[in-house]
């Protein structure tokens, strides 16, 4: 009885989930189509939804890299050094650059508080999972493109959680063995793999129209530069999400087995 109202309130959540998400796509389908505002103002103060201008958010990777040194030579010629790329960073230290002394040398160096003698830090990065960056483009094709790859993300979601409610519903019923189960599990395990397939040809066609994307700081007034210090980069690859395929087929498989496994089981009882 326990994990019947357990999977009641897991339906009421699911509920709940498609129609906020079902909301977005409204907000969004409105806002691409008749140009109106994607978000809703709240009592008191607030918004719900995207009160930014226009766009489409695009997952992508992040990659940043920190030099350990930046050098500044009076020639106008930069260069930065990392003990990665330079095997003899600390036994090296030119001083000059074609004849052209060094006017400005920074340093830089990630620190554990409180730790500084005891654990050290190499200034690599790496993450994890995408990051989401809004894109507007002056063609309507590459808006209209990217707009279709937005709506498709959040119909597969809303799919998602239709599959999940109609076999919460089935368990509610008392017959959960049965071949539409069955047939709902497989149908997790090719959407799965399907979005991944989508999103892998979409990152294709999407690095073709957005090459990278770097971070550029120029100074309006005055000499300052972000030159030497972190590089961040942007690039399509991050968005597909390779385990999910695996996660997918193994659903399939398993999905095959236990259909089996419960078909010769009913074979056996009514021969017995």
């Amino acid at each position: 009885m326990k994990y019947k109202i357990l999977a009641r309130v897991i339906r009421v959540f699911l509920m709940l989930l498609i129609c906020f998400v079902s909301f977005t796509c409204v907000m969004d389908l409105g806002s691409y189509l008749f140009n109106t505002k994607r978000y809703m103002s709240m009592p008191g103060g607030g918004a719900m939804g995207d009160i930014g201008g226009p766009g489409i958010y695009l997952p992508m990777s992040l990659s940043i890299s920190i030099p350990d040194t930046s050098i500044w030579y009076k020639n106008g010629n930069f260069e930065t050094r990392s003990k990665t790329i330079h095997p003899d960073y600390y036994k090296s230290d030119r001083e000059t650059l074609n004849n052209s002394a060094v006017i400005r040398k920074v340093t830089n160096t990630l620190v554990v508080l409180d730790k500084e003698n005891e654990i050290t830090v190499d200034n690599g990065l790496r993450m994890s999972g995408p990051v989401f960056l809004k894109f507007h483009s002056k063609s309507n094709i590459d808006n209209a493109f990217w707009f279709f790859y937005a709506q498709i993300r959040i119909y597969v979601v809303i799919l998602l959680l239709v599959l999940l409610i109609k076999l919460v519903n089935i368990y509610l019923t008392g017959d959960f063995l049965c071949k539409r189960s069955f047939k709902l599990i497989s149908l997790i395990g090719i959407l799965l793999i399907s979005v991944e397939l989508f999103e892998l040809a979409c990152m294709f066609i999407n690095g073709n129209i957005i090459p990278a994307v770097c971070l550029e700081t120029k100074a309006l007034i005055g000499g300052f530069s972000n030159q030497g210090g972190a590089d961040l980069q942007f690039n399509f690859g991050g968005s597909v999400n390779f385990p999910n395929v695996g996660i997918g087929i193994i659903i399939i498989i398993l999905f095959k087995v236990i259909k089996d496994a419960v078909l010769i089981k009913q074979e056996n009882d009514l021969t017995i």
